[in-house]
């Protein structure tokens, strides 16, 4: 039991580890980008320095596990944000980009919110693939 438990604390920590490094890969490429800048693009960084004020002010030591989880959400989508919008600036470079659409479970989370936008999604995995 002992030894479950130190496996998924050690596979959640890299997970973090690795978020955190494509956050900082994906902000590099996009500062360093030589197109023009767009409105997607302004809001991604927006979004990025949201990210940025609640690392700022979170302690994970005292949240909670609801807490901790959408901590997780944001900075996943603060990376796949980063992500996507390189991708857009350059185009010719989307197929090195790694977003993991597949397995991410966006799908039945926008499938809660609506089957349209969960059958667009679908559309675009379909198409990417």
């Amino acid at each position: 039991m002992k030894s479950e438990l130190n496996k998924a604390v050690n596979q959640y920590n890299r997970d973090l580890r690795r978020n955190h490094q494509k956050i900082q890969s994906e902000l590099r490429r996009l500062n360093n980008s030589s197109r023009m800048t767009t409105t997607y693009t302004i809001s991604v960084k927006a979004l990025n320095n949201s990210y940025n004020t609640i690392i700022e002010n979170y302690n994970e030591e005292y949240a909670t596990n609801k807490e901790k989880e959408i901590f997780d959400y944001i900075e996943s989508e603060n990376a796949n944000s980063l992500s996507v919008a390189n991708a857009i600036e350059s185009p010719e470079l989307a197929e090195n980009i790694d977003i993991e659409l597949q397995d991410n479970g966006i799908g039945e989370k926008l499938r809660i919110l609506s089957n349209d936008l969960n059958n667009r999604w679908v559309g675009f995995i379909f198409i990417k693939s």
